[in-house]
């Protein structure tokens, strides 16, 4: 874990000169030791704060390179704006470390699920359903059924005949 950790330390500094015997270019050591002194002053506490601590050395790094062609460049303001956004990712990765280190244990939510069961009972009173057709809501189930017969003027004392049942078709169900 420490040698990649300090190969992508390694990686983030540039290259001083070109070392003929070995055959490759040789890092700048001040720069080097510039970025192990950053981590060491952030003084991560585990891995991840160490990842944490290298990659706010790389924004840094990257923030001042940024600034420099912006400013070189006669004030590029895409430059500008991206060593703005490098500067204010650099802010809050050092709250983020403070707040991670200062914050309180949390609480444990706990949720408790509880299983009810209700029923739902319908009832339907199809009485007179034979005698309508199928229908629930046929002679036996009108209102006039179910008060009491006008007096009749035939003498045997029959209620009146309603005018709906003489000659006439039920009313069709209503659209919708």
């Amino acid at each position: 874990m420490a040698h990649t950790f300090l190969s992508q330390l390694n990686a983030l500094c540039g290259r001083d000169y070109w070392d003929g015997e070995a055959k490759q270019w040789r890092i700048d050591e001040n720069e080097f030791s510039a970025t192990l002194a950053l981590v060491n002053t952030i003084k991560p506490r585990n891995e991840m704060e160490a990842a944490l601590a290298a990659q706010m050395v790389a924004i840094h790094l990257l923030t001042m390179k940024v600034t420099a062609r912006a400013i070189r460049d006669d004030y590029d303001t895409r430059m500008a704006s991206t060593a703005g956004k490098l500067a204010r990712t650099f802010a809050m990765q050092m709250a983020e470390l403070r707040n991670g280190r200062t914050r309180k244990p949390t609480t444990r939510q706990s949720i408790k699920v509880r299983k009810e069961l209700h029923q739902h009972v319908h009832y339907h009173d199809d009485r007179g359903a034979r005698e309508s057709g199928g229908q629930p809501h046929g002679r036996a189930a009108r209102a006039a059924d179910k008060c009491t017969a006008l007096p009749s003027p035939q003498p045997g004392g029959e209620p009146v005949p309603l005018s709906c049942d003489e000659g006439q078709e039920p009313l069709q169900a209503a659209r919708r």
